[in-house]
């Protein structure tokens, strides 16, 4: 069985992104506040803070400061330590790993005043085919996705996985802008069964940064949409 046309705004059934909160303490000290994915593991998978000198994650270049994430709790905090020699603003980035690329959360802290608005890594999936999906994604200021290892996968259920169990397809992504959409096909989607969409921020299976978990529709709506098409194709005809 599979499921018909439909749109993500009546079937979408949750959401989950890594955020952060940045606060600049003083000159030299900033603390951040992070909540990642639901069975992410901070520390054994390799996620790190990093800070850059300017308003935007410094994609491809090494931070002014770095401190990896210490305990495997999927939320916490940290303060992070930048060099007496340098001023703001500064982009602190949440990193699900080491790699100088891998950064799915930004935050820029001005010299004075309040910081601006999180950047983060959003995912949605606008439409729901009978054998595809579309996938639209947002990711920080200046990522480049293709030449990232960003990837999409689909999974079985109501959660993504970060060892690939019920992990149905994983797909590149093609865009070399931060935001942008992403097909998924070749797919056989059930009837009124739950799935999960989620982005990945580089090539590892944890480097997952969002998800939006959403459920098909029913067999009799699949059945009333198709009369529904047939009808008006017909009257068109007379």
């Amino acid at each position: 069985m599979k499921t018909g046309d439909s749109n993500t705004s009546n079937d979408q059934i949750g959401t989950g992104n890594t955020t952060i909160q940045s606060v600049l303490l003083n000159s030299t000290y900033i603390s951040v506040t992070y909540h990642t994915l639901t069975n992410n593991h901070p520390k054994l998978y390799g996620n790190v803070i990093s800070v850059w000198q300017g308003t935007q994650i410094g994609w491809g270049s090494l931070p002014i400061a770095s401190s990896p994430i210490e305990k495997d709790s999927q939320d916490g905090d940290l303060i992070v330590q930048v060099p007496p020699d340098k001023t703001p603003p500064y982009t602190v980035g949440y990193g699900t790993s080491g790699a100088a690329d891998a950064y799915c959360a930004a935050q820029t802290l001005p010299a004075t005043g309040s910081p601006f608005p999180m950047d983060g890594t959003v995912v949605t999936v606008p439409y729901i085919g009978t054998d595809s999906i579309l996938v639209s994604f947002s990711t920080p200021a200046g990522n480049e996705p293709k030449n990232n290892e960003n990837w999409i996968g689909l999974w079985l259920g109501t959660s993504p996985t970060y060892d690939e169990s019920n992990l149905i397809v994983k797909v590149n992504v093609t865009s070399t802008v931060s935001s942008g959409s992403q097909s998924l096909n070749g797919l056989t989607l059930l009837f009124s069964t739950d799935y999960t969409v989620a982005y990945a921020c580089g090539a590892r299976n944890t480097d997952l940064a969002a998800w939006c978990a959403f459920k098909t529709q029913p067999y009799l709506n699949y059945l009333w949409q198709t009369f529904y098409r047939r009808l008006r194709s017909g009257l068109r005809k007379l």
